[in-house]
């Protein structure tokens, strides 16, 4: 899991004066809804592929 120095640095990367848009519970709860959304499309990735559905961003040999 990313620390919230990293992932305040991720969020503030493009800001010019680099001062704090979001608080330290706003970027845990970004960061927390992000890594939900990452385990949900993980979970129905590995169900396309128990199923046999084929669904990737890239052209595969199936």
């Amino acid at each position: 899991m990313l620390s919230i120095k990293k992932c305040r640095s991720i969020l503030n990367q493009n800001k010019e004066d680099q001062t704090p848009n979001y608080s330290e519970q706003e970027v845990k709860q970004i960061r927390d809804l992000l890594y939900q959304l990452a385990e949900l499309d993980y979970e129905i990735f590995k169900e396309n592929q128990v199923n046999g559905k084929c669904n990737h961003l890239h052209k595969g040999k199936h």
